[in-house]
């Protein structure tokens, strides 16, 4: 995968040393996901393109498709407190088991 921010400039590992370009028409299709994007807590909006036309591919609502494993409980939990759900919480109480 290569990774870009908001901006279009690449994050992370260049080690293929391979110049990306943005697409045709980015700031909108940057426009579009951010409307769509707008009452979710993560939504990632990805678009395909082809010969010169952009389509609308696919909507995540979690990262890895919700499936990622964490290294530690901690981590998970910090991830969680994104969402705005105190889940450490809960499964401290005894209400809901892990």
């Amino acid at each position: 995968w290569t990774i870009f921010d908001k901006n279009y400039q690449q994050s992370g590992d260049n080690s293929n040393h391979i110049q990306f370009i943005a697409p045709i028409d980015f700031k909108t299709m940057q426009t579009i996901a951010k409307k769509l994007s707008k009452n979710f807590a993560m939504l990632r909006v990805d678009f395909l393109i082809q010969e010169k036309r952009w389509y609308l591919g696919e909507l995540t609502l979690y990262d890895a498709s919700g499936m990622s494993k964490y290294d530690s409980w901690e981590d998970d939990f910090y991830a969680g407190e994104f969402w705005g759900t105190d889940i450490k919480s809960i499964l401290m109480s005894g209400k809901l088991e892990a």
